[in-house]
């Protein structure tokens, strides 16, 4: 499950500059299983993302506003949510974003609604990643190491792409042609 913001432009009449905070939208999403190739796994994922229509809030509406939205109901494993970047040197006169722990944002006697809650963003220029889980289906051992193998996969990616000499267009990234994959990829080979 992805959660986003809210705040996309869905269309032009609807103007939410003048509001504060966010709509939260929840939507799934399958990715593609991941192989040995990078570069092919980090294009397949950008293609199945851009062709989710309107970021996903479409899934929220057939869910919550339609009489059988109950048929829409999934509950995955996985809640993913990515908060953006933040710098503190950006905080307005008398706002800045508290550094203080929380505490648990979730009673712990509630059942959880994801078995892994994955939330990211970026302060000054650092990534931070936090994995709330559900710890009776998973113990801290098997915790520490998926985040270890997140770590080392995603090195991996900002390796990668940040050897790349140039962008690698999609079929996505040409939204006047209705191209596949291979068809783009002859394209450039000619």
């Amino acid at each position: 499950m992805l959660e986003g913001h809210g705040r996309e432009p869905l269309w032009q009449e609807c103007n939410v500059s003048r509001t504060v905070g966010w709509f939260t939208s929840q939507f799934p999403v399958v990715l593609p299983r991941g192989g040995q190739d990078v570069e092919q796994t980090i294009l397949e994922v950008k293609e199945s993302l851009r062709k989710i229509p309107a970021k996903g809030m479409g899934y929220g509406l057939l869910r919550y506003l339609c009489q059988d939205g109950d048929q829409y109901h999934i509950v995955p494993q996985l809640l993913f949510n990515y908060l953006g970047e933040f710098k503190s040197s950006n905080h307005q006169e008398g706002v800045s974003i508290a550094t203080e722990a929380i505490g648990p944002v979730q009673d712990e006697r509630e059942a959880r609604w994801f078995e892994l809650e994955m939330t990211g963003i970026i302060r000054d220029d650092g990534l931070e990643m936090e994995l709330i889980y559900d710890p009776v289906k998973y113990s801290p051992k098997e915790v520490t190491g998926l985040m270890d193998d997140y770590r080392t996969a995603l090195i991996e990616t900002i390796t990668h792409c940040t050897q790349q000499h140039q962008t690698r267009p999609t079929p996505s990234d040409f939204s006047y042609a209705e191209l596949t994959s291979e068809e783009l990829e002859q394209i450039f080979k000619s």
